[in-house]
């Protein structure tokens, strides 16, 4: 062999075997040769057992890992023994040897002889069996089960509790032998036969009968697909996702798909209430035995059941009563203490209110050097691979998060018990791990604590994790699993199997379909295979993208590698990215390659700009471009930029003349104001620093800030100090510390000196500003900017919202917030123009937008929260005049940007970040259109700044990873004044690139880079927060409170509702008897520090929570009742006003609180209770919701669950069967979509286009009692009140008119007339032409009278009726008129729900995630390809003309009734299909698409009634027509339509929805669909119909009801009627479009046609069932045909 192949292909060692060991099939048995292998080994140390007990223990050992020949010294885990297996070893010792082991016995006892000397002969009791339970009609839920089904109910309608298996079977398969197979397991399992019932709002298990189960194979023959697996695939993936109903059998669905010749896809999908992983294994194991057997094959008879399912489940409520529980109990108890942690890895969205399923998956093998090394440390220390992945994946999560504590979840398999081995069923339980983990330690020291802590935990296994969780009392959390977010699983199983004799054998293996569903963020799958670990990931892809998924695998796998190659590494150290060289320099070490040239390419960002020009240069060149140009207004003041120029240089004139020098510090303590502007700019021209002091600063604040820093003097105006005259001692001095000078004095005063001192020079580099921000010792921190870095600044907002002379920037900022800088200047760098505004303009939502509206800015920015108050002010809110709207100071939240773009989608938003100490902004992102999901990032470093994310070592970290933004470049300022210490902390030199002397600012905050280059932002690392725009210590304000006399304590936090942020005080008093109340805590802080500073709220705590550390737990505060006006503290800073708490509804909060006293059984519930609190929990919200239901109120359990407190949740009540409102209907109402359609038609004349009807009497009409009659009608029917506007943007709108709208009866005396016909008829024309959509109401009402009787002329726009809500007009009408005839008062009968709410119903409903099928549905049916009718096109030929036919009397009762026996059809099934057949014998198509009318009033919106409203609510909805008929099949077009017909989602209402309500999806091909013909059925009409004896009711219109000018909307327009018990069929055609003798031929071709289908069903004798019979309407048609493939 060495001569003829390299030396790598040469086998390490060869042995000889006297054959080679086969399967059935004559196929290499390659399991055979492992396990020969591994005895082989085991062979060379063996030691046989000795005595009676390791005799057992040794076959038990040997049935279990597959060997025959053990020693006793064979140590378990090194010969194949993993933690699941070594469950099943103490399971078979219990039921075998009557011995109670642990998981932790076999891991203190790994081999034999300790195992045997372990247990002695202290035997137990023998295993008693599960007992039988009792008949009955229904039976208790096991603890799990219960648990699924709640969890079910809060997911209802979605498939996150589906479980799936898909396997390959390969081989020819007998599909009738697999489905006897199916319905023989069916038979011996009665789980398969399960469904869950409530009853008295307690769920039970109802198991029914084989024989009540009929049970069909489904099967899909895919070998003609492109690519047939792939199509399985995709099927599978789709029959995984669609959910059950839990009390409808079955709750599984099978399909068996052919992929090739002998090639099958096998998929099960099964409800995970009547099964685990576990049980899907044993039922495809079963099913295929039961196959094999059936096939003839010599296999192994399944063991017989001893007991079923609900046998377990009534035996297990039995067993948690015992004392062994109790202890478990406790001990979780204790393992879950307080404070519980929160994995928070970084993901790429927000994460949902509500915890979804969406999931993917991949998968990942660790390779074989890397699995044996971990196995070998794992064996050495005596713990399992399964351990070591788990520590392998707590390094990891900690080296993401920087958490010590962290829980993982692992299920256990919940059957040691014997008699459940081959049961199918819910026995997982699910464990949540507790780990510890240092970064300092290493790998060998985790794996340690990994086993100690995962084996404790395992020794209380048995413990339901739902009763952990119940112990607990959570908080409720929808967004995300409670305990734990990440589950990690060993899979010990690999399906792979042969079934039958040789010759017809089979195949059976996994085939992994990749993950559709997530029942938590991260489900970590771990298997042993021939290739090392394999790791398959299952993840929420709405938390994460795939490419952060392969990167955390990666981050995985070369973490691991790097602790188990060096022992002696600690996790902190170890490298997780995989650099193909070195590094430049150590902080680049932990990069790849591909992340170092990420830096490089983000932080590329160089670019000019006038760095070597101060502020005062740029501004002089516009002041000489531009000097009679407007630079600033504010409150009607207008300075132009020469006069600005001009002040600035008197004012910096008098300071240079008081001996004000370069980068003295000066402080400017008034409002923000043109003379706030001016001082700035004079301040910059001779060189002095300004500091900007708000008004509302108190006192000792202000002295502190002086006292500290230096201030040379201080700049005001009269009106300031008018307003705060304690301030100005006599000598004019500003406290008695610093000279006070009154700007708007010195801007009049003459020069003292009139030759000033020189002007110093000004370099880029020199001061500009220092603003003061909160410091965490009580001490503010003044942060100093220089010019260049404010310029540059400047410049790069300049490019981002293309800032110019045609610019208006609004300057609204506080002066204490660094934006107000930029705010005043960056227009008068570009020549543009600043508004200011005042700080009451600000205060004032209403009063801002005024201005706004009224000023036309281009530029605006505002903080987060303010934007979100101004967005509930929509109406008044139109800030058409921006070009951007820039945020800053707060993150940046979702659905703020999202309802921004909804109002405002040609205005871009921009995203800024930045700390004061860099000169403002570091980071911008320009959003021009809402993303498709958030969070919100803060975009990319601005020109000439880099950022860095970097860990505790300073080590930077690879995009997806989190840690503390670092930021160097030419913005970063010198530091804090007077502070060395704070400046040495946060500020130091940029090590990470190669140039020296470029300064950087560590900013305290954690973010971490995506790979597009954007920066996701995580918050702060310390106390420091951002509230309205402010970055507070918290300590400061600690610090400030502690101060106050009567505090012993303090602790402040920051507590959110919407987008706005709020501060929060908890205190402790030194006396406790003592009355200090948030009163005088509030009083006392505004003495002391700003206003925005002082907390909202102030809640008082006896003792402060601890954390194991002694260190006050801040995570175990109670969280303030953010509309509770006791507890909170109005302050009066300039922030967004509050919205009030919602108020519950009276009656609804009593019905609330009766439910809950009902089901809770507790009295004097109060309204502000949490219902959680109360002892609530999930089975006690679902009856709370039952009750509810049965008292008629309709509660979600979700809800509940998002709103437990009582008040908050009352109003969510809705009435189940809720009573119409009966009031008067007005305002806007959104258009229905056959409103939408009739405005988007080529319709000219839209006014004319009505219906209407003559009444006629035999007695005279009483014109009175009419006309009262008819008001009333108007005022009871609103939508016949409705009114059209069409706005500027050529959109149409309809209002509800109140009761004021009218319509006055006309009355006509025809009797004088000797041509009555001919004057009516002239009249009715008149009145059919004479609406205006704008000016309602567009009814009209003419009373004729005439010799021989009375007519009344009903005239309605079409626009507000259709053909049913004629029929409650006219009962209406006459009810009305004839109790105005008697006197009595008018009523009628009560209102069902209105147009309005109707159409709004839809514009939600068209929203909802529930539609989205439906739109595709509807999409890709009319995308399909149809050839057109043969039109022609002929301009001479105008108008239209009609034809009709009759049928004879008895078809048409036959068509009515006899007929429909034979295929269970409808009347409308019949026309059609002989339509069909008609289009094919006279215009030669054989399909044909046709537009179909429908009521439009499905019950598609829950508890909305509306079959006595009035409005136009028809819906039209296409329908291909297919010819299918032969000879031999004279139904075959019949049985063809009716079966699509009812196929149709919803009988067609979605279509009008989908096309109407949602255009943006429409286009192409699929928006231009508009078939040339319509049909409708009106149904049965006699000449006339009589309402009365008196009133005959006829359909006579009197005049024109549209515009002929108009033409038809469809070429072609069929309707059909049964008139005097005879079908009367019209057919109207455009005349353009076709020729009469085609319609004539179509009309004969249709009456032949229709007479044949007519005589055939009534020929035939026995009813023939079709596919829409089985009630499969709701499936797709290929799943209807695997019904009967």
């Amino acid at each position: 062999m060495r001569a003829r192949y390299p030396k790598a292909w040469l086998p390490v060692c060869i042995h000889q075997l006297d054959h080679l060991p086969q399967t059935e099939t004559g196929r290499v048995d390659w399991t055979a040769i492992d396990r020969w292998e591994r005895e082989r080994e085991l062979a060379a140390n063996y030691t046989e057992p000795r005595g009676e007990l390791e005799v057992k223990i040794h076959q038990i050992w040997s049935t279990v890992l597959h060997v025959d020949r053990i020693g006793v010294y064979d140590n378990f885990f090194e010969i194949g023994g993993n933690s699941l297996l070594s469950l099943r070893i103490t399971s078979m010792i219990y039921r075998d040897l009557a011995l109670k082991l642990s998981m932790t016995d076999v891991f203190e006892h790994p081999t034999i002889r300790q195992l045997a000397q372990r247990v002695g002969d202290r035997r137990v009791e023998p295993v008693a069996a599960i007992p039988v339970a009792p008949s009955a009609d229904q039976y208790v839920l096991s603890r799990a089960q219960r648990r699924m089904w709640i969890l079910s109910h809060l997911g209802e309608g979605t498939a996150t509790y589906n479980m799936y298996k898909t396997c390959r079977v390969r081989g020819p398969v007998d599909r009738q032998r697999l489905e006897e197979a199916f319905r023989a397991l069916i038979r011996r399992q009665e789980s398969l036969r399960t469904a869950i019932v409530v009853v008295d709002g307690e769920a039970f298990s109802r198991i029914r009968p084989a024989a009540e189960l009929p049970f069909k194979l489904r099967y899909r023959d895919y070998t003609d697909a492109e690519i047939p697996l792939e199509k399985a695939k995709a099927e599978a993936q789709r029959m995984a996702v669609r959910p059950f109903q839990l009390d409808q059998l079955p709750l599984f669905r099978v399909k068996l798909m052919r992929v090739a010749a002998e090639d099958y896809v096998f998929v099960l999908v099964i409800h995970h209430i009547i099964a685990d992983g576990w049980s899907v294994d044993i039922l495809v194991y079963e099913l295929f035995v039961l196959y094999g057997s059936a096939l003839g094959a010599q296999v192994a008879p399944l063991p017989e059941l001893a007991i079923q399912y609900k046998d377990y489940a009534t035996w297990e409520h039995g067993q948690l009563a015992r004392s062994a529980f109790a202890r478990q109990a406790q001990f979780w108890k204790k393992e879950m203490a307080s404070p519980l942690p929160v994995l928070e890895l970084p993901t790429d969205f927000s994460r949902p209110e509500v915890q979804t399923n969406r999931g993917s998956s991949t998968s990942f093998f660790l390779g074989t050097e890397l699995s044996d090394a971990l196995a070998t440390l794992a064996n050495r220390l005596q713990a399992t691979p399964f351990m070591g992945m788990m520590a392998g994946l707590l390094a990891l999560f900690h080296r993401y998060s920087g958490q010590t504590d962290i829980i993982l979840g692992t299920p256990v398999s919940g059957r040691e018990h014997p008699d459940l081995e081959h049961q199918i069923g819910l026995f997982v339980n699910t464990i949540p791990l507790r780990q510890h983990v240092q970064g300092h330690w290493n790998f060998g020291q985790l794996l340690r604590q990994v086993k100690k802590r995962s084996l404790r935990a395992f020794a209380h296994q048995d413990y339901p994790f739902d009763q952990i969780v119940d112990q607990l009392e959570l908080t409720k959390d929808t967004s995300r699993s409670p305990l734990f977010d990440v589950l990690v699983v060993w899979d010990d199983i690999d399906l792979q199997t042969e079934v039958g004799a040789a010759q017809d054998a089979v195949l059976v293996e996994d085939f992994p379909i990749g993950n559709v569903l997530a029942k938590f963020d991260l489900t970590f799958h771990i298997s042993q295979t021939d290739r090392g670990l394999a790791i398959g990931l299952s993840y929420n892809s709405d938390l994460f993208l795939p490419e952060r998924i392969e990167r955390m695998l990666v981050h995985l796998r070369e973490l691991m590698t790097g602790l188990l190659r060096d022992p002696q590494l600690s996790i902190a150290e170890a490298k997780w990215e995989s650099p193909d060289e070195a590094a430049r320099e150590a902080y680049f070490a932990e990069l790849s390659p591909e992340a170092r040239d990420f830096y490089q390419r983000v932080n590329a960002t160089e670019k000019a700009f006038p760095d070597q020009e101060p502020f005062t240069a740029l501004f002089e060149k516009m002041v000489h471009a531009h000097p009679q140009r407007i630079a600033v207004e504010q409150n009607g003041r207008a300075w132009t930029y020469e006069a600005l120029a001009r002040a600035s240089h008197q004012l910096g004139a008098h300071l240079l003349e008081r001996g004000v020098q370069k980068e003295d510090l000066v402080a400017v303590f008034c409002d923000r104001s043109i003379e706030t502007l001016t001082a700035l700019l004079a301040l910059f021209k001779i060189g002095a620093i300004y500091i900007p002091f708000t008004t509302d600063l108190p006192e000792e604040r202000l002295r502190q800030l002086i006292e500290d820093n230096g201030i040379k003097c201080l700049l005001t105006t009269n009106d300031t100090l008018v307003r705060r005259p304690e301030l100005e001692d006599a000598k004019a001095d500003f406290l008695g510390l610093i000279p006070t000078l009154r700007i708007d004095q010195l801007l009049t005063a003459p020069l003292a000196n009139t030759s000033p001192r020189p002007w110093p020079f000004i370099a880029s580099d020199d001061l500009a500003y220092l603003i003061f921000t909160s410091g965490s010792t009580g001490k503010p921190k003044g942060a100093m900017v220089e010019h260049v870095g404010m310029i540059n600044h400047m410049y790069a907002m300049i490019e981002d919202m293309e800032i110019d002379e045609n610019s208006v920037v609004v300057q609204n900022a506080s002066q204490s917030f660094d934006i107000s800088v930029w705010q005043f200047l960056i227009a008068l760098a570009v020549g543009g123009r600043t508004l200011i505004y005042d700080s009451p303009i600000i205060k004032d939502p209403l009063l801002f937008i005024e201005k706004i509206n009224a000023d036309q800015p281009t530029i605006l920015e505002l903080v987060p929260s303010y934007l979100a108050v101004l967005q509930d002010y929509q109406d008044d809110w139109a800030p058409l005049s921006l070009r951007y709207l820039a945020m800053t100071g707060e993150a940046l939240k979702y659905n703020l940007v999202q309802r921004w773009f909804e109002e405002n989608p040609d205005i871009p938003l921009v995203n800024y970040y930045g700390p004061t100490e860099v000169s403002d902004d570091i980071t911008s992102l320009v959003i021009d259109r809402c993303p498709e999901d958030g969070p919100i990032s803060i975009g990319k470093p601005i020109q000439n700044m880099r950022i860095y994310i970097v860990d505790e070592a300073g080590q930077l970290r690879p995009p997806g990873v989190k840690g503390e933004i670092y930021t160097s470049g030419i913005g970063v300022g010198r530091g804090y004044l007077n502070n060395p210490e704070k400046t040495k902390a946060a500020f130091g030199w940029d090590v990470y690139r190669t140039e020296p002397g470029v300064k950087l600012y560590r900013t305290g905050d954690i973010g971490a880079y995506r790979w597009d280059g954007n920066i996701e932002f995580w918050g702060r690392k310390d106390h420091q927060v951002k509230v309205s725009g402010h970055r507070i210590e918290l300590g400061e304000i600690e610090h400030a409170m502690i101060k106050i006399a009567g505090v012993k304590e303090a602790v402040v936090s920051v507590a959110e509702r919407g987008e706005s942020s709020f501060l929060c005080a908890y205190f402790q008093r030194e006396d406790p008897e003592g009355n200090l109340g948030a009163d005088q805590l509030r009083k006392a802080l505004q003495d002391l520090l700003p206003q925005y500073m002082v907390p909202s709220y102030f809640i008082e705590v006896e003792r402060f929570p601890l954390t194991p550390h002694g260190k006050i737990d801040r995570k175990a505060l109670p969280a303030p009742d953010l509309g509770a006006a006791s507890e909170r503290v109005r302050t009066e800073e300039a922030r967004p006003p509050e919205l009030e708490a919602p108020k519950a509804s009276r009656s609804k909060l009593e019905i609330l609180l009766n439910g809950m006293e009902h089901v809770l059984q507790q009295k004097a519930i109060a309204a502000e209770q949490n219902f959680f609190a109360l002892g609530g929990d999930s089975i006690l919200a679902i009856q709370l919701v039952a009750q509810l239901n049965r008292e008629g109120y309709k509660l979600r359990v979700m809800d509940v669950f998002n709103t437990p407190v009582l008040a908050q949740m009352a109003p969510l009540l809705e009435a189940v069967k809720q009573k119409a409102e009966q009031g008067t209907i007005e305002g806007p109402v959104p258009l229905s979509p056959i409103q939408h359609q009739f405005f988007q038609s080529d319709r000219r004349q839209l006014h004319h286009y009505n219906q209407a009807l003559t009444i006629q009497s035999t007695t005279a009409f009483e014109v009175d009692a009419l006309q009262a009659a008819f008001d009333q009608l108007l005022l009871h029917h609103d939508a016949l009140r409705l009114s059209f506007q069409c706005d500027a943007a050529g959109q149409w709108q309809q209002y509800n008119q109140g009761a004021e709208s009218r319509s006055k009866l006309v009355l006509y005396d025809l009797r004088p007339s000797s041509d009555t016909v001919a004057k009516r008829l002239a009249i009715c024309e008149n009145l059919q032409r004479s609406f205006t959509l704008h000016e309602g109401p567009l009814v009209k009402a003419a009373l004729f009278r005439e010799q021989t009787a009375d007519r009344l002329l009903l005239i309605f726009h079409h626009l507000l009726i259709d053909g049913i809500s004629w029929r409650s007009v006219l009962d209406d009408f006459e009810a009305l008129y004839r109790q105005a005839l008697a006197g009595d008062s008018l009523r009628l009968p009560q209102k069902t729900d209105s147009f309005q709410l109707w159409c709004r119903g839809l514009v939600e409903y068209a929203q909802a995630p529930v539609f989205e099928d439906e739109i595709e549905y509807w999409q890709e049916l009319v995308g399909t390809t149809v050839p057109a009718l043969p039109l022609r096109r002929r301009e001479d030929q105008r108008g239209s003309e009609q034809i009709s036919f009759r049928l004879d009397a008895e078809r048409s009762q036959q068509l009515t009734g006899a007929a429909h026996r034979a295929y269970g059809t409808e009347v409308n099934e019949i026309l059609l299909a002989a339509l069909t057949e008609a289009f094919a014998e006279s215009m030669g198509v054989d399909k044909v698409w046709i537009m179909m009318e429908g009521h439009g009033r499905e019950e598609i919106i829950p508890d909305l009634q509306c079959f006595r409203t009035v409005g136009w609510f028809t819906s039209e909805y296409p329908v291909l027509l297919e010819n299918v008929a032969s000879s031999e099949e004279a139904a075959a077009t019949l049985i063809r339509t009716k079966d699509f017909l009812r196929q149709l989602p919803r009988k067609g209402i979605g279509y009008g929805i989908a096309r109407y309500l949602r255009p943006e999806l429409w286009e192409g091909e699929v928006a231009q669909f508009h078939p040339s013909v319509i049909f409708n059925f009106l149904g049965q009409f006699g000449e006339a119909e009589a309402a009365t004896g008196e009133w005959q009711i006829f359909n006579e219109a009197g005049g024109a009801i549209s515009d002929p000018e108009d033409g038809l909307d469809h070429p072609l327009q069929l309707a059909g009627m049964i008139s005097d018990g005879q079908l009367l069929l019209t057919i109207e055609y455009d005349r353009q479009c076709f020729a009469p003798e085609q319609i004539r031929a179509l009309s004969q071709a249709y009456q032949v046609a229709l007479e044949r289908l007519i005589d055939h069903c009534v020929g035939v004798e026995d009813t023939v069932k079709t596919i829409s019979d089985f009630g499969y309407r709701e499936l797709a048609m290929e799943d209807l045909e695997d019904l009967f493939d």
